[in-house]
């Protein structure tokens, strides 16, 4: 664990710093930078070779660092925040005007989750704010799911990887948005459609928007 805590204080030195992390999710390995430093979430989407209108989902360690995030709260969220949190569910919320729209993709939302990954809970603790959480690969690549293809991909192009084991999971978080009284499922992941509906029940409509 004490090998965990000083990856963790180098991944924050280096984020106060302005360079790109690689850090593990229960997913797949994410790239990380400060959300509030704008050069260094440019070189984010340059060493991805990002679209700069494809926003950035990100993680934070509990509900209350929800606050200056997002401007508002679905109430049904709070059922599922209480259900899949943490876990691969992102939920898509009104965006807080101060926050960045190189984070936003200018679309006026954010997509947020806790992660079930502990290494990753402490890393989002120890750095007090909102982790941008992209898959680490170059776009349109295959995401990496061990430090070793991180470095395979970007090679020197971002600062530090955080060392793990293999992450085994196949799919990307689910990602839910609230928008004309129904839950849309914008894209299919590890958390299944059925599994929102048992919990929802019959007071909301779960409609799948993905193919």
């Amino acid at each position: 664990m004490q090998t965990g805590l000083k990856e963790i204080e180098r991944a924050v030195e280096i984020l106060r710093t302005g360079g790109v992390i690689a850090y593990p999710t229960e997913t797949y390995y994410g790239l990380g930078v400060d959300i509030d430093n704008e050069p260094a979430l440019k070189r984010l989407f340059s060493v991805k070779k990002r679209s700069y209108d494809k926003p950035l989902l990100v993680l934070i360690d509990s509900e209350e660092k929800l606050r200056g995030l997002v401007s508002f709260i679905p109430e049904v969220y709070f059922l599922l925040m209480r259900n899949f949190w943490p876990g691969p569910l992102t939920l898509l919320f009104p965006v807080d005007e101060k926050i960045s729209k190189f984070v936003t993709g200018n679309t006026g939302t954010i997509g947020v989750r806790i992660s079930s990954n502990t290494m990753t809970r402490e890393l989002c603790r120890h750095w007090g704010k909102p982790l941008p959480a992209t898959s680490a690969n170059i776009s349109g690549e295959k995401a990496a799911r061990t430090a070793e293809e991180v470095v395979k991909q970007f090679g020197s192009s971002i600062n530090f990887v955080i060392q793990s084991e293999k992450i085994w999971g196949e799919l990307a978080s689910t990602i839910v948005s609230f928008e004309h009284d129904s839950l849309n499922v914008i894209r299919k992941g590890v958390i299944q459609t059925d599994a929102i509906r048992a919990v929802v029940g019959s007071t909301l409509a779960v409609v799948e928007c993905s193919g």
